[in-house]
């Protein structure tokens, strides 16, 4: 359910909240309130047994005895869990520290080699050490609330065996306590004080799961921002986007964005890094809501759709090679219930068989985490096989030819073309030679539209595509 609901958040969430804090409370706080709700139950049984059994034997051997020990020994234990109550803010200082310290693990995990090449190394260290010594310094406050408990509890332990003794004594000479009686009563009032020891243990233990089931309860709690349609969708014809805009905090990202796609058109995208291109492509996904205007797919708002049958039409290859420690059978079908057929043809047409071939397991081949095992262009041609394998009505490509050479580009494209002509496709590339056979080409420029046409009409009425063009060429000879 904790995990069901994460995914239903908006885009927004997911970038707001540190994808560490979403690891750490899906897995550690999760693990954490369970352990500790199952240790709670199983002392709770024991404990009332125990304090049940206790109370009667020692109410039968001596009343008066029995009133003090009763009366004393629970508002000594309530107390002391006053005491520690005043404390248990720490927890949910330790869950903080815990996500900052697993930001830095997970950072310096992913860009390895990034902190070797820039020789960043004691920046980073120093940078797990503040965390790290955080980290310690409350986990010895913690330790500290346990520390008080054992001393306090046995110190009253001897202060009830101290006051048994001389009570009891009196008792005895007055004939009405056998001696005996004395020290089988210390016995059950030491059963008495185990669970509630283990009562003093379980608070704190508590205290702790109690600040893991906030956290919880906060994503838990959390309003659904997306609202999903009700109309299916069985086939993306055309797309018409009018003055699309999309604020962050105030600040414009995307702005007055108008857009056309027809059926089976190809649209090529260009624009420098940062200009909003992914993000735009995003709102096609329903990843992101626009701040204003609308996105019409046949004719209707993209909100009236299911988002299933939506996702389900478009085959989105994203600009970060996302390869699953997996097969690159496995990699292409994606979990999904796919014939083997039809994810083969998807590998072919990719030109993923090229390479295939070659190596000694074929598609059975590993992949290794994030692909590891792969080049960046065989990487490239699995998620294009991915994004084709389902028979999508629009394939949009998010920069993800960089890494392929020009004949094995032109080789995919012609394949796609060849085996999908009903297809719709929006090509994001920042190589022209990719865009030119484009039927429109939209050049964005710091979260807009700057200038859009054909290859032929940007050459004539673009001077910047103009100079890209010739850069390219020149390059190219």
């Amino acid at each position: 359910r904790l995990m069901e609901k994460v995914l239903k958040q908006d885009y927004n969430y997911l970038v707001k909240e540190k994808p560490s804090k979403i690891l750490t409370v899906t897995l550690s706080d999760v693990n954490y309130v369970k352990s500790s709700f199952i240790q709670a139950i199983a002392f709770a049984i024991t404990g009332i047994v125990l304090l049940i059994g206790s109370i009667f034997m020692m109410f039968s051997l001596n009343t008066k005895l029995a009133t003090y020990v009763v009366i004393a020994v629970p508002a000594f234990v309530i107390i002391l869990f006053l005491v520690i109550k005043n404390r248990f803010k720490i927890f949910a200082e330790v869950q903080k520290v815990r996500d900052s310290l697993n930001k830095v693990i997970n950072e310096n995990i992913k860009a390895s080699m990034l902190v070797r090449v820039f020789v960043a190394e004691k920046t980073e260290i120093k940078k797990f050490t503040t965390q790290n010594t955080l980290s310690k310094n409350l986990g010895i406050d913690v330790t500290k609330i346990f520390a008080l408990v054992i001393p306090a509890i046995s110190a009253l332990f001897f202060i009830c065996s101290l006051l048994i003794i001389q009570i009891g004594g009196q008792e005895s000479i007055a004939g009405r306590l056998p001696i005996g009686d004395i020290s089988a009563f210390n016995l059950y009032v030491l059963i008495f004080i185990m669970p509630l020891i283990s009562l003093s243990f379980m608070s704190t233990m508590l205290g702790q799961a109690m600040a893991s089931l906030q956290r919880i309860s906060d994503v838990l709690d959390r309003e659904i921002d997306f609202k999903d349609g009700k109309e299916p969708l069985e086939r993306i014809n055309d797309i018409h986007i009018r003055k699309l805009s999309f604020k962050d905090e105030d600040i414009d990202i995307l702005s007055n964005i108008n857009f056309d796609l027809e059926k089976n058109q190809k649209i090529g995208i260009m624009g420098l890094t940062g200009s909003g291109k992914t993000l735009f492509l995003k709102h096609f996904l329903r990843a992101v809501e626009p701040t204003d205007g609308e996105i019409l797919i046949n004719g209707k708002d993209i909100k009236e759709y299911k988002s299933h049958d939506l996702r389900k039409e478009i085959g989105f290859c994203f600009q970060e090679n996302f390869l699953i420690n997996e097969t690159i059978y496995e990699n292409i079908r994606f979990g999904r219930d796919l014939k083997e057929k039809d994810v083969l043809k998807a590998a072919r047409i990719a030109d993923v068989d090229e390479f295939t071939k070659k190596l000694e397991k074929g598609y059975k081949t590993m992949a290794g985490e994030k692909g590891s095992n792969l080049s960046g262009g065989q990487k490239q041609r699995i998620m294009i096989a991915r994004a084709l394998v389902a028979h999508p009505s629009l394939l949009i490509l998010d920069d993800i030819t960089s890494r392929l050479d020009a004949n094995t580009e032109g080789r995919v494209f012609e394949n796609i073309k060849k085996n999908y002509p009903n297809i719709s496709m929006i090509l994001v590339s920042q190589k022209i030679s990719s865009l030119k056979d484009c039927d429109q080409i939209y050049i964005f420029d710091e979260g807009k539209i700057s200038e859009s046409g054909t290859h032929d009409e940007l050459l004539k009425t673009s001077s910047l595509y103009r100079e890209i063009e010739l850069s390219q060429s020149n390059y190219d000879e």
